[in-house]
This record gives C-alpha cells, sequence and structure tokens, in this order.
C-alpha cells in the first residue's frame, strides 16, 4: 500500500498549549483522529516522564530545550516516551506506523561529541540501537519502489514542524495546504554545484550535482537556471530567486531573506548543502538556510545540525527521482539521505507530493528496443550452439562406431550410425537457423534510416556477434572486428539483497564446473576484488567498472557481469555449471550460494 497520513503520528510537548495547538492544526488539515480535550484519552509513564495520546496525537513531557546535551537526555525525554506509547497504547499498537512528525518546541537533536545528532535521524531507527553515522539501507536505490511495509521495518520517515513562534509554524503548515489544492509544479529549478571547497569528497559531491543536472533534471521539464564555474576557490553563489519551485546549492551557509523575491510559483523543496544550516530553527533573526527557506515560503527544506561531512550530504538525483516516480517528500528525502542516526533533519510537511510538467518517470520494466536486439542475438546464439552440439554429438557416435574394435560390431552399427550422423550434420544445421538468422541480420538496416549495413549498426551499439552466428547467414556481412572469439564467454546474475537492516558493500566469487554436480572446477575461483572485467549495471543497461569497495546495496536487482579472460576460454558447445557468492567487502562475511549453468555459444 501506498504511504498515507494514517501511517503518521505527529508529536506533541505535553503541558504546552502552543504544541498540542499546532498538532491539531496539523491534524485538521489532513483529518486526522483526534481526541479532544474533553474526552478520555490513553497516557502512561516511563521513567518518570509521562505519555499521552489523543488519535494520532501523542504527547511528551519533554524539555523545549532545542539540542539535549546528551543521547541520554534524548532517550529520556523523546525517544522512549515515543517508543513507550507506540508499543503500550491501543491506538497505536493497532496502526500502521509509517512517519512520526516531531512538532513545535520538541527537542531537535542532541549532542555526541562535537556533532550534533538531528532528531528526525534519530527518530527515523526509533525501534533500532544507536549506531553513529550508519549507512541508510533505503539510500539512492538504482531500481526505484515505493516507501512499503519492508522500509519501514528498516525505518521510518520523519519530519520537524518547529519555529520560533507558533504563528509562523501555522504558516509552513499552510504553504503546504496550498500545494495539496494544486500538486502541478512549474516555477524555475535554481541549481549551484560549485563550491570554495576542496578536496577528492567535495569534488564527488560537485560530480554528483553535476550529474543531476545532466541526466535527472531534464526529465523534469522545468525551466532552470544554474551558476557558472569560475574559480575553484571561489563560491559561486545564487543570487537571489524569483518565480521559483526548487533550490539546491551548495555551499555559502548564511544569506538574507530578500534572497526569496517574489514567486507566482509554489515554492516546494530547497537544499543548500552545508554543514550547520539547521543548527537552529527557532531563531527569529536567523540567517541559516533551513529557517530563512520556510519564511521564504518553502513548504520543506533539510539541513544539517553539525558537519555531516560531504559524503553525507544529500544525493539530488535520488531525491528527485523519489519525487517523479510518484514519492512524498518524506520517501524522496529518506531514499536521498546517505547516513543516518547523523546530523541532517527534514523540516516541513513530508505528506507532500508534486506533479511535474510532462515529468518523465523512470520505467524499468520496458526494454529498451535496442537492448532487445542484443538480448535475441544472445538466445539466437545460444540456440545455435545447441544445434552446433546436437551435430557433434552425433558425429560422435559415427566416429566412436568406425573405432570399435569388434569388426562385427562396427558392421552391424555403421549403418545406423551412419544415418544418424546424417540426419543433422552441418548443412542441415545451418539450414535450420538460416531463415531466422538472415532476417535477424537486416533488421536493424530495415528498421533505423541511418543504417547501412549491420556492421554500421554492431559498431554504433557496440555488440559483437557470436562466429557460430555469422557462420549461418548468407554472405561474410559481419566483420572479423565485430565477431566473438571462439570459447568466449560472459556471466551474469542479479544482485541479491543478503542483510534486509544494514547497507553493505559486495563483493562477489565465481566458481566454474564442467559437471552437475559441481565437484569438478575448470577455473580457479574469480574474485570480483580483483577487478578484473568485473562490471555492475549502474543505470538500467548501462554497466561499468566495479570500484574497489564492491558494489553497494543501492543496486539490489541490477545485474552483474564477468567477461572472460583471454586465458579463460571454454569449449564451444559445453554446458558449464556456476556458482556465485556474495561477501561482505567490510567483513568478508560470505552469503548463501547460487547455482546456474549456461551453454558456451560462441
Amino acid at each position: 500500500m501506498a504511504i498515507s497520513k494514517d501511517n503518521f503520528i505527529f508529536i506533541y510537548r505535553l503541558n504546552d498549549s502552543d504544541s498540542l495547538e499546532l498538532a491539531t492544526y496539523y491534524a485538521t488539515k489532513y483529518n486526522m483522529s483526534i481526541v479532544s480535550a474533553n474526552t478520555s484519552f490513553e497516557n502512561g509513564k516511563i521513567n518518570g516522564i509521562d505519555w499521552e495520546v489523543r488519535g494520532q496525537l501523542v504527547g511528551i513531557g519533554c524539555s523545549s530545550t532545542e539540542i539535549l546535551s546528551s543521547e541520554t537526555d534524548f532517550n529520556n525525554e523523546v525517544l522512549n516516551p515515543i517508543k513507550d506509547a507506540m508499543e503500550n497504547s491501543i491506538e497505536l499498537n493497532g496502526m500502521t506506523i509509517w512517519g512520526i512528525i516531531l512538532g513545535y518546541n520538541i527537542p531537535g537533536g542532541f549532542y555526541d561529541g562535537i556533532d550534533i545528532v538531528s532528531s528526525t535521524s534519530r527518530i527515523s531507527r526509533i525501534n533500532k540501537n544507536y549506531s553513529k553515522k550508519t549507512k541508510n539501507k533505503l539510500f539512492n536505490r538504482s531500481i526505484f519502489k515505493r516507501f512499503d511495509a519492508d522500509d519501514a521495518d528498516i525505518m521510518l520517515i520523519c519530519s520537524r514542524i518547529d519555529a520560533p513562534t507558533l504563528t509562523i509554524v501555522k504558516k509552513y503548515i499552510d504553504n503546504a495546504d496550498s500545494l495539496k489544492k494544486q500538486e502541478l509544479i512549474n516555477g524555475t529549478f535554481y541549481i549551484d554545484p560549485y563550491s570554495d571547497r576542496a578536496g577528492p569528497t567535495a569534488d564527488n559531491y560537485k560530480n554528483e550535482i553535476l550529474d543531476f543536472y545532466n541526466n535527472t533534471l531534464p526529465k523534469l521539464n522545468l525551466d532552470n537556471w544554474t551558476t557558472t564555474f569560475m574559480d575553484p576557490y571561489i563560491d559561486v553563489a545564487i543570487p537571489y530567486v524569483t518565480d521559483d519551485s526548487f533550490v539546491w546549492s551548495w555551499f555559502s551557509d548564511r544569506s538574507r531573506s530578500t534572497f526569496f523575491q517574489n514567486s507566482n510559483s509554489v515554492r516546494v523543496f530547497f537544499y543548500n548543502a552545508d554543514y550547520d544550516g539547521a543548527f537552529t530553527i527557532r531563531n527569529i533573526n536567523g540567517t541559516r538556510w533551513p529557517f530563512l527557506a520556510l519564511n521564504g515560503n518553502y513548504i520543506s527544506t533539510a539541513g544539517a545540525m553539525s558537519n555531516p561531512t560531504n559524503e553525507g550530504l544529500l544525493n539530488p538525483s535520488a531525491f528527485f527521482k523519489g519525487l517523479l516516480n510518484g514519492a512524498t517528500i518524506g520517501e524522496s528525502y529518506l531514499f536521498s539521505l546517505p547516513f543516518v542516526d547523523w546530523t541532517i533533519s527534514l523540516f516541513g510537511d513530508p505528506l507532500v507530493k508534486v506533479e511535474f510538467p510532462a515529468g518523465i518517470e523512470d520505467d524499468e520494466t520496458n526494454i529498451e528496443e535496442n537492448e532487445s536486439w542484443e538480448r535475441m542475438l544472445k538466445d539466437l546464439s545460444k540456440c545455435a550452439a545447441q544445434l552446433y552440439k546436437k551435430e557433434q554429438e552425433y558425429y560422435n557416435v559415427l566416429t566412436n562406431v568406425v573405432d570399435l574394435t569388434d569388426t562385427d560390431a562396427t558392421v552391424e552399427l555403421l549403418i545406423p550410425a551412419s544415418n544418424l550422423s546424417n540426419s543433422f550434420n552441418e548443412v542441415k544445421r545451418i539450414s535450420q537457423l538460416k531463415p531466422v538468422t538472415d532476417k535477424f541480420f537486416m533488421y536493424p538496416q530495415k528498421r533505423f534510416v541511418d543504417v547501412e549495413t549491420i556492421n554500421d549498426y554492431l559498431n554504433r551499439q557496440g555488440f559483437k556477434v557470436s562466429r557460430l552466428l555469422s557462420e549461418i547467414s548468407s554472405d561474410a556481412i559481419i566483420s572479423v572486428s565485430n565477431l566473438l572469439n571462439q570459447g568466449w564467454w560472459q556471466f551474469e546474475f542479479e544482485l541479491q539483497d543478503e542483510d534486509i537492516n544494514n547497507f553493505i558493500d559486495y563483493h562477489f566469487k565465481l566458481n566454474i564446473y564442467n559437471d552437475v554436480c559441481y565437484t569438478s572446477r575448470v577455473i580457479g575461483e574469480i574474485d570480483s576484488y580483483s577487478l578484473n572485467n568485473w562490471t555492475y549495471e549502474k543505470e538500467k543497461n548501462t554497466f561499468v567498472d566495479i570500484p574497489i569497495e564492491g558494489v553497494y546495496s543501492s543496486y539490489i536487482g541490477r545485474r552483474i557481469r564477468y567477461e572472460s579472460k583471454s586465458n579463460e576460454y571454454l569449449i564451444r558447445g559445453e554446458t558449464y555449471y556456476y556458482t556465485i557468492t556474495q561477501y561482505n567487502n567490510d567483513t568478508d562475511e560470505q552469503y548463501s550460494v547460487r547455482q546456474f549453468s549456461d551453454i558456451i555459444w560462441t
């Protein structure tokens, strides 16, 4: 099922009438369940801290301190009361809770050494032990899916709606309410990929933003404005925004309210990748971006309470891939967050959804035309290999009869053996596949106006053809440079999820056997940690070399390939049996062994 308001609870501060008013104000906008003050409601206590449940509203007896001094204080005041209410309230225990909203005057985080861990990050893992800067299992999934029950077992969606005053924070909710009545977004997207940060991790983040700019932003079908690179030591900033719906920038970490000029467009999500923007959201004279953005009528924003490190900054491609595929702000934020139990906070309404003008969703179900042709090429080659093997086996029967030492047996068996061999020889093998092979090689020329020969098409796509298949065609129409060597092979499998709770960097061990019992290995174990000839499907049908750290959990369901080296050629037409073992690159833990088989079709 898709996430909805029925999956959320809203947290307010007990004995704080403004905090309860804000919670009720939000719940009323979404028609969430509310129990009035004049009606009996559930309550409890844990470690001296009271809690109460009014429908989908949960009150906790916490302080109003924005940043608590320790994890222990945070657990006592915030986490444990919420968790106790979820577990012991009859009403909440019967709910499917996938999200928690922290309201007005609820603490926003806690100190852990020099780091400030955000309340939204920690509460999203309310059912897990605290583990500082843990890799987010849901981060940047290559094959997109909406947040579901399996994801909720790993973490919850958590957002914070807070401000210096009740009047201001109500305005934030009103801004989100205006989008619910419209959804279609058409404002300008402002993007700033450049900063004065230096070093490999800074360069990596700049490239993440540029990758989004080149590959994902065009799918949103929005006008955009971008800064221009000037100098690696100069932070080229966006001067101001107008008629904007989105801003994604880094690194200038302070500004003024005049940055947000008039806009006739709904302002949806603002993110500036800096190191302390979310330190406080309650300073009415604040110059940090999250506060300025919300007061500039942005519905939602995110920021770091302390340095998240460059590798901990939000990923724009993952965020907008979520929105483009119908996910809410809360879902999309989780998908773009590299680490949890860490410093970044989400602010604003997590249930907001948007619709882009003629936005292009990712389609994982349809097979692109050229990929379809390549798959048919391989399948046809395997048919050719099967027929080749059949021809060889029939011929081997004849030669074995001829080699018999028993002359009488040879005489008696020679005629039936010859008939068997002649029933399927090279001529008949070729003739059986020739009509379909000829038409298959002619297809690209007839389909594409800019393809004159099959070699033009193969060169353009980078495809190569089995010699077994090339020999079947009418003429030698496939150039030698487009043919695979005899005995070349490629092994392919899907990355499997071996740990449902944790983000893993995977490597792989491949073993090849010539018997179905997997006892006689023909090549020594091939480990992907060597990196040679191993690739993974980074994007749909786009394969790149496996990095030294391995293939991330983000790519579950994507394909992994190993291509044979020159000294690893196998016998044409033979069937081999493969095993693949995934293992954790960090711990060397090995997971279940999977078994496969394939015929050598080159």
